[in-house]
């Protein structure tokens, strides 16, 4: 089949009747709009908007997506957009963070330390409701030790365990971590 993209440019795809997991391969340049969708839905997410504003605060410094190397994947017979996003420092660019954004309905997954995906848990998403940092809030020692055990728990490669961000982000991290857990580190949050 011949396919002409926004350009008129021809695009040769060969359609194949493949079973769901198989059919599940498309690239942003075959299906934009379902890519276009999935970015919009990453871009709506706290995590992001956070991300964002940290690089927008260097000079030169901008987002761009990984058009090139993102593409539909199955995992657990789900079909997903991987949505690569990266910090564009100007002379080089530098990866982020990758997401799964399910083609369907189902949770948007986020490549933790391990290089694993792992669903986004929705409370982690949810705004924060005060500005003062922990320690303001429950005085540096008690911020430290707080911190200490949200690190022993986050498998995360940028957890929010730091005693400049709120109580509840950092008691946000523990919790969802230890969820199911019966580590010492959790005595009062499992």
């Amino acid at each position: 089949m011949l396919v002409l993209d926004r350009a008129g440019v021809a695009i040769v795809a060969t359609v194949f009747a493949l079973p769901v997991s198989g059919a599940c391969n498309a690239k942003p340049d075959i299906d934009p709009t379902g890519y276009r969708e999935a970015i919009g839905q990453v871009r709506m997410l706290q995590t992001f908007k956070t991300w964002q504003a940290e690089v927008a605060a260097k000079p030169g410094r901008k987002i761009a997506f990984g058009f090139s190397v993102d593409k539909q994947q199955v995992m657990k017979d789900r079909c997903y957009w991987s949505v690569t996003i990266y910090s564009d420092e100007g002379s080089h660019l530098s990866r982020w963070k990758t997401f799964l954004v399910p083609t369907q309905t189902g949770d948007i997954l986020a490549e933790n330390g391990n290089g694993d995906f792992v669903p986004l848990a929705p409370r982690r998403d949810q705004p924060v409701t005060t500005d003062k940092s922990c320690s303001d809030e429950i005085g540096e020692q008690k911020a430290a030790r707080l911190v200490k055990q949200c690190l022993e728990v986050s498998p995360a490669t940028h957890p929010p365990c730091n005693a400049w961000n709120p109580c509840e982000l950092i008691e946000r991290e523990i919790r969802r971590n230890c969820k199911n857990s019966t580590a010492p580190q959790c005595e009062g949050y499992s």
